[in-house]
Formats: structure tokens, sequence, C-alpha cells
């Protein structure tokens, strides 16, 4: 617990240090945040095409995807957080684009930096990426047709569903991840192990670390197991839960952070640690609130992408510090905060109409 919190304390410190120093300026700490999203997705994308050149030397974990291409990673440790760092960065440029009047900014370097991050993205061939870049779409459809989306988006999935054929997509690890995932989901985490024994290791760390969290929320279900100790929980029943050749195949993957924030608190912290995740997760979250005012749509987009790097991080990463996370919480805290000043602002300015 000590080593976690120190860490927390210590990246935590260093974002708000950063954040004063630029007086709360959080527009202008994302737009830097946005440039260097951009060389790092250059980065990437030059990765991309010196792997397809046959060129792997200068680069380590050399990963084939089944149609052709391979996954970059580019300065990140693997392809998935190279996905969640760069996801506000894609979500802020898909606005710039094709966001609300109040936002939209189409030129030459919105175009440019909008084609490197999306391209990047896409090589990383991660399955949270695509939850985020359907996260992302969702919300600037919201952003654009404001309630009508609540009609828009039902039909277009009645012609996605009655209409299959056309939107046959041929990835094999993207399918095979949904597929073993959704199947241990539907079972709670409680599944036999030749099912386990059939998945990939992507998705049985993220199942095998749901199955050990339940274990220890049923035994400490307020409180959970304490901040840092999923990993000595995991060490001690991983081999017990599903036996030796699994500990062979498998390693205990993923143990250090539970491969999601959502299992992982619920092994760390309980119920009571569930709820304090799911408050600080959706109380700032503002929807579109602020996006038909100029002066604080930016905030509201901010505010947006902040949450969408956390709904990527609440299904594939647990770690507390990792690609930002701090900084990020600090944006998404501050931008809320910043919409309900600016909101409560307008409404003062609003004329008082005569009974």
């Amino acid at each position: 617990m000590f080593k976690q919190m120190l860490g927390i304390l210590f990246s935590a410190g260093a974002y708000y240090a950063a954040i004063r120093i630029e007086e709360f300026n959080i527009k202008k700490l994302f737009i830097k945040y946005t440039q260097l999203a951009v060389i790092v997705a250059g980065i990437g994308v030059v990765q991309e095409v010196l792997y397809m050149k046959g060129i792997h030397g200068i680069f380590a974990n050399v990963k084939k995807v089944s149609i052709g291409f391979y996954r970059v990673y580019s300065i990140m440790g693997e392809p998935y957080f190279l996905a969640v760092a760069l996801a506000p960065a894609l979500f802020y440029f898909i606005n710039k684009l094709a966001g609300s009047k109040t936002f939209r900014n189409i030129n030459f370097y919105n175009l440019i930096s909008f084609g490197t991050i999306f391209l990047c993205y896409l090589f990383t061939f991660s399955t949270g990426g695509l939850i985020g870049l359907a996260v992302m779409f969702l919300l600037t459809a919201y952003n654009v047709l404001k309630k009508k989306v609540f009609v828009v988006l039902p039909l277009a999935a009645l012609y996605v569903v009655s209409n299959p054929e056309k939107f046959e997509f041929d990835f094999d690890e993207v399918q095979v991840r949904i597929e073993d995932t959704f199947a241990g989901m539907m079972q709670g985490g409680e599944i036999n192990k030749s099912q386990l024994s059939e998945m990939n290791s992507s998705s049985f760390a993220l199942i095998s670390n749901l199955i050990i969290a339940q274990r220890t929320i049923s035994f400490s279900p307020v409180f959970g197991c304490g901040v840092g100790n999923h990993e000595h929980v995991s060490n001690a029943v991983f081999e017990t839960l599903f036996g030796e050749d699994f500990l062979i195949r498998f390693g205990n993957f993923n143990a250090k952070d539970a491969n999601s924030l959502f299992v992982r608190v619920m092994s760390e912290g309980g119920y009571l640690g569930l709820l304090l995740l799911f408050f600080t997760y959706l109380r700032p979250f503002v929807f579109r609130r602020g996006m038909d005012n100029p002066k604080i749509a930016f905030y509201t987009i901010i505010n947006q992408a902040a949450f969408i790097m956390f709904t990527i991080r609440m299904v594939r990463t647990g770690n507390y510090i990792s690609q930002g996370f701090m900084f990020f919480l600090f944006l998404y805290i501050i931008s809320y905060q910043q919409i309900k000043k600016g909101l409560a602002e307008a409404k003062a300015l609003e004329p008082v109409s005569e009974s």
C-alpha cells in the first residue's frame, strides 16, 4: 500500500504542480498534450512503415495481425498503452473536423494531425482502443445532433443489424477477444477450465483477474483486500483456482494491475471502492453541456476526452498512474468546474423577462 500511495501522491503532485505553474490554464496544457500526441503518433506511423518494409531490428515485440499489418506502440510499452495515450487527442481532432459549429475549425494542421493520430490509433489494433473509438463517435454525434442522436443512432443500429453482410470485418484478433470477454462476463467470471483454455492471453488475463477479484470481495465485501494487494492475492490463489497448467501456459498475467481499473478497484477497494470509483467517473461528466457556448465548448471537449480515456481504462488497465492518468483526472475535474462556472455566468447575463 505504501508503494502505491507514494506513486499516486508523487504523480498527482507533479501534474498538479504543472497545472498550477500554468495558472490552471487547462486549455493551454491540453493543446500542448495534443501537439505531443501528434509527434508520438507520427513515430507510430513510421514504425508501421518500417515494419511493412521488413525493417524490424530497431524495434522489439513485433506482432503481425491477421489482416497483414503490424501492431505499433511508438514510445509506449505496448500498443494498448499507446491507444490510451492518444484517445483524448484523437477525440479532440475529430471534433475539430466534424464536431459542433462552436468548436469546429477545419484547417491543414487539424487535417494532418487527425490523419496521423487516427492511422496510428488504428495500427495499435487494440480492443480497448476500438471501444474508445466507438465512444468518440457517439459523443461527437451527440455534440452535433443534440437530442436528435437518440433517434438517429437507434435507426443506424437497426440498419446495421438488419444488413450484417455489409459490415463484416475480417479481423480474427479483435473478434476472438470480444467473443472471449463476452463469454466470461455473461457467466459472471464463473467459467470452466475448458473454456479458459481456449482463450487468448489477453482475454484470459481479464477473466482470470475478475474471478480472483470476486473471491477477494466475497471475503471482504466492504473494503476489499487493500490498495496494492491484488497482486499478492493473485499470487496466493492463482494456482489453486486455475491449476499449474494455466500458470505455465499464461503465467500470472497482469496481476499487478488486474487488467482493468474496475476489476482492480473491486478487488482492492470492495464495494466502497467501487462506489467512490463510479462517483469519480460519472459525477464530473457534463455530457454536452456548454457545447453551444463558444466560451465553454473547449472545456466540454476536454471533459468528454477525459471521460473517454477513463472508459477505456475501466475495461482494460488498472494502473493508477500510467499514461497520464492523474493529469487527465485533474483536467476532468477542473473542466467540470469551469463549465459550471461558465454556465452560471451566462445565465446571470440573460435578460430578465418582465411579467
